[in-house]
This record gives C-alpha cells, structure tokens and sequence, in this order.
C-alpha cells in the first residue's frame, strides 16, 4: 500500500544517488556530524535566537491568548515552519517517514541509551521506517529545542493516516524507545501523551471540583515541571513554591511517594484535563512562575511548558 522505499528517500532527498552507506560509512558521518554539532545551520540558529530564553512576562501573555488567533502569535508559528529544513518538513508530512521523524525526537544524545533504543526499535519498527530514521536521526538531533515540539506538531496529521496494525506498531515502538534507559523524562511523557491523545482522539472526560478539590493532581504535575529543570540550576524548592504562591494554595508540598512516577502524572494529567478552560489557566499561568521562577526559562523548559499544555487540552500560542 505504500511506493518503494527508493522513491520514498527521493522525495525527500531529490538528489540522492540510490545507493545505501554501509556501516562503517553511517559511523563516520555520525562521528562527523557531533563534532560538528554545535555549528547549527543559519535557520536552526534563528530557531534558537526566536526562543532563547522565556520570559514571565512573555508566558503570561502566551496563556492569556489561548483560543485567541493573535496575528504575531501566528505570524510566529508560519516562521518556524518555513524555517524548519524542507527535507524534515516534508518528512513529518508524509504518513510513512512520520513515524521515523517521530522516533528521532525520541532518541536520546547518550550514544549508550541511543542503541538499546535503535535496538528495541531493530525488533519492532518496519526496516523501511528504521531505513529513514538512519537518514533522519542526525538531523533531527541537531534541532534546537525550540523546534522539535513544532516537528511533532507538524507530524501528527500524517500519522492519522497509518492503519490501525500501523498504528499498533507504532505505539509499541514509541515505549520501546521510551522505555529503552528505564526512565521516563517529562518531555518523553508529554511528547507521548500527546501523540497517543492526538492519534486516538481522545476527549478528556469533565472532571468534578475545581483546583482546590484536585490539589494533589496539581501538585503531582507541578512537581514534575519543577524537577525538569534541576539540570538548567533550577532550585526545585523553589520553583514549586512559586507555583505554589501563583495558585494561593502556600501550603501545598511536592509529593513523597511516586513523585517520579509516569504513571501517576498520567493520572492526574487526565484529571487536571477534565477541568474548565477558566480552571486550567491559573494552573498554566502557576506552571509558567515554576519554569521562569529564576527570571526566565531556557527553550527546553519553554517546550516542556508548551508540552504540558498541549497535554492538558489547553495548547498554547508559540512563546514569542
């Protein structure tokens, strides 16, 4: 039901030659290509300088304007596609090479976690697929933060194409790859919940109570997000409480048991969706005073930020 795979590569790579590198070639282009990494191209540059850091000021704004089609906001949004390279636009607009461009968000840069990955993934995904994701996966790696979650975005109405076996495949090669380092970041769940949610057109059932009634939920999720920027020097106390004092609820504390449990936030995610549009704004506008808590927040936490949004039905405008 899908065209050769030659002619898939070459609507991507137009000039391509038609033959495959083998192993020993791949390896020495991967070497190349981290040595050479930090010299981002022109428009991934401009991607990185368009998000380099996220104000308060500037999140506040975002989440004031959801459901609103501010004209800057989408201005933003049609700059990072055109800016996006042509050769990963087109891949995440065709429903095969999708799933490929998917996976390469989710791979890790520790070349040990990077092959149980590419391994788990040798067993499940289709050899065409993982034919493209070796194409694909130095490329992507080399995103700024700032624009992978829109590559993500861009993907998802080709993957609503794949068929239901497809379909099945490709989620349990998502977990794989997920699940390959026996540990589950924020930005892995929320990248997964939001394709499973978006593909599965799931409606977040109406939950009861407001905030207040779903204090724990609130802290399972703002507790994540705090923890997600321990590695940019956030002080993770800190940003909660921030949080905490945003919402008017100063006597709320991170929770103990199974804080780090993707299970759990899944749980109180599904829950915290099911409350009112007016309900979810505090709570986004809490979230942003927890990644800005040190005075602004790095792309990554601008992602995760939008990602969590995303998550809880409640999509934000590009951070601009």
């Amino acid at each position: 039901t899908h065209p050769p795979l030659v002619e898939r590569i070459r609507r991507i790579e137009p000039g391509w030659d038609g033959r495959f590198p083998t192993l020993e070639e791949t390896s020495a282009k991967d070497a190349a290509a981290r040595r050479n990494a930090a010299q981002m191209p022109s428009a991934e540059a401009r991607l990185e300088r368009a998000a380099a850091v996220l104000t308060p000021a500037a999140a506040l704004a975002a989440i004031d304007a959801i459901g609103q089609a501010d004209p800057a906001h989408l201005a933003q949004a049609q700059r990072t596609l055109e800016d996006m390279d042509p050769a990963l636009r087109d891949a995440a607009h065709d429903t095969y090479v999708a799933r490929a461009v998917i996976y390469a968000l989710l791979l890790s840069d520790s070349d040990p976690v990077q092959q149980r990955q590419l391994q788990a993934l040798s067993q499940q995904a289709h050899p065409d697929v993982q034919a493209m994701l070796g194409r694909l996966r130095e490329q992507v790696l080399a995103l700024p933060e700032s624009a992978r979650l829109p590559l993500l975005e861009s993907a998802l109405p080709a993957l609503r194409q794949l068929s239901a076996a497809q379909y099945d495949t490709f989620k349990g090669c998502l977990r794989s790859v997920i699940q390959a380092d026996g540990q589950v970041s924020l930005r892995e769940w929320a990248f997964y919940r939001i394709v499973v949610h978006t593909l599965e057109s799931r409606s977040s059932q109406r939950t009861s109570g407001d905030l207040a009634a779903n204090r724990r939920d609130v802290a399972i999720l703002m507790g994540a997000v705090a923890r997600a920027g321990e590695g940019d020097g956030t002080d993770t106390k800190a940003a909660f409480a921030a949080g905490a004092v945003a919402l008017g609820m100063t006597d709320l504390v991170p929770p103990i048991t199974g804080a780090g449990s993707p299970h759990l936030l899944d749980e109180a995610v599904s829950r915290l969706a099911g409350l009112e549009t007016p309900d979810k704004k505090p709570l986004l506008r809490a979230l942003a005073q927890v990644v800005t808590q040190t005075g602004e927040a790095s792309p990554m936490q601008a992602e995760l930020l939008r990602a969590v949004a995303l998550a809880l039905d409640c999509p934000l405008p590009p951070l601009v």
